[in-house]
């Protein structure tokens, strides 16, 4: 489906669209929030970390002006740059294959590469050792530069013992509450964590994936259980790189 607009947000996305190349909670109304609490201008270099179909890094190269570097595990480099092609968006933004914790990032980046790097719904299933941020990103974030981050996570600890909940993180899903993973960053060096908390968009963005015909959707009922969406956030965190 070929895809001509000059903005991209959650409003005037089309709606078929969206649920063509959503692979969870709905990741504009979530990077739409995010945008509010960054500092982002024309020209500025960004990496998308864990950017699935890319729906994130065209909304930030559509309503920022930004360059960004699209680079997810899974989803195939090829079929992002034909869907960056379809939109008119391939030279703002370059799709790339990579895992992050394997190889962090050398023979690729060169350091300073980037001024932010930016992870939707991605950076629980990597980025919880100590040691992930000095090793993997701060090398190649400008000094001053911006970790932008959202996952999900526990209102409080004691709810992963909530079935569904102890489901998810059996399955290798890392749910920490927002102190938990204030904890993780301050192992740092490099970082200075500026911004924790919950999210007001979340439950919506859910609600939205839950509206798509995808079979994972459907399979994805931890927020439409009572006990467990009472527990269930989406965490904002936001930092800065100090060399």
């Amino acid at each position: 489906m070929a895809l001509v607009m000059n903005k991209f947000s959650p409003e005037n996305c089309p709606r078929d669209y969206l649920n063509q190349n959503m692979m969870g909670p709905n990741v504009l109304r979530l990077v739409e929030e995010l945008s509010r609490s960054l500092e982002l201008w024309p020209g500025m270099r960004i990496l998308d970390l864990g950017c699935g179909t890319g729906l994130s890094s065209m909304y930030l190269a559509t309503e920022f002006g930004v360059e960004v570097v699209a680079a997810d595990l899974w989803v195939n480099a090829d079929d992002n740059a034909r869907r960056f092609a379809s939109a008119s968006m391939e030279n703002k933004i370059m799709p790339i294959n990579l895992d992050i914790s394997a190889s962090p990032g050398l023979g690729i980046f060169a350091r300073d590469a980037f001024d932010a790097v930016v992870s939707i719904n991605a950076w629980h299933y990597f980025g919880t050792d100590r040691s992930f941020i000095d090793q993997c990103i701060a090398p190649y974030i400008k000094d001053g530069g911006m970790v932008a981050v959202i996952i999900p996570g526990l209102r409080t600890q004691n709810a992963e013992a909530l079935p569904e909940m102890r489901s998810l993180i059996d399955s290798g899903v890392n749910l920490l509450t927002t102190d938990r993973w204030r904890s993780v960053w301050s192992k740092s060096q490099y970082l200075t964590i500026s911004q924790c908390r919950h999210m007001t968009s979340g439950r919506q963005a859910w609600l939205e994936w839950q509206k798509c015909e995808n079979v994972f959707a459907a399979a994805d009922t931890a927020w439409g259980d009572e006990e467990t969406g009472k527990q269930l956030r989406f965490i904002q965190m936001i930092g800065h790189v100090i060399k």
